[in-house]
């Protein structure tokens, strides 16, 4: 059984900097510029060509969280136990007396 092609009707719209296109299901497209944004890309486009101090464009800074390892590792230098060290410390003034 043969089935029906969907047909869409929405618009696709991409989104860009400064342009935004869209293309309707008849083939027809626009096109919207951002005039604003263009004219900032631009000049900071410029600024950065012509100047030795490179052009900062503020951007939001993006918070990334880090995963923990799952396994916690030892440390290279673990501390020993007090009382370890009392035995052994007792043991060997014990023998240097001698």
């Amino acid at each position: 059984m043969a089935t029906r092609k969907k047909t869409i009707t929405e618009p696709k719209v991409v989104k860009g900097s400064h342009l935004t296109v869209t293309t309707y299901p008849d083939g027809r497209t626009e096109l919207e510029w951002d005039d604003e944004a263009l004219l900032r890309d631009v000049r900071a486009a410029i600024l950065k060509a012509e100047s030795n101090i490179p052009a900062v464009i503020q951007t939001e800074k993006v918070k990334v969280k880090t995963k923990k390892p799952a396994v916690k590792t030892k440390t290279a230098v673990e501390k020993k136990k007090p009382a370890a060290i009392t035995a052994k410390a007792k043991a060997k003034t014990k023998k240097e007396k001698k």
